[in-house]
């Protein structure tokens, strides 16, 4: 099955779409351009941490790819930086507090509850992504 499965070219189409939609929503968050930023018009939009995490993982997917130690090192500290921000995340809805990441590149207009932070199921998935980047 492996013969007829080119896993190499399917991880860079993926890398190459996470990188192509995270870059277009925070442009679209840059320059205030809302119709990017959700799928559903007048929709839940995609945060600006999330969009910024996708951008992370997109480098460290390619970093995965390299079997040079610096990009082993650059994809280890994109993890850890992905993981660290999912747990923040996670610990912020959990116990009742802010560190004020959530609008920390971009304020968040759009949103009236939370805004600017992503999702616990997002917070959760990033920080399972944190920990596959460092498998």
């Amino acid at each position: 099955m492996g013969d007829f499965i080119n896993f190499k070219k399917i991880k860079n189409v993926v890398v190459a779409l996470t990188l192509f939609v995270s870059v277009s929503v925070i442009i679209g968050w840059l320059f205030g351009i809302r119709r990017i930023l959700s799928v559903i018009p007048d929709g839940p939009t995609m945060k600006f941490n999330t969009a910024l995490l996708f951008l992370l993982l997109s480098f460290g997917l390619f970093a995965s790819l390299k079997e040079i130690n610096w990009y082993r090192f650059f994809n280890t500290i994109i993890a850890c930086v992905i993981l660290f921000i999912g747990l923040v995340t996670l610990s912020q809805y959990h116990l009742d507090f802010s560190l004020y990441i959530d609008n920390l590149f971009t304020q968040d207009t759009y949103s009236t509850e939370l805004p600017g932070r992503m999702s616990q199921a997002t917070a959760l998935c990033f920080t399972l992504m944190g920990i596959g980047l460092l498998g």
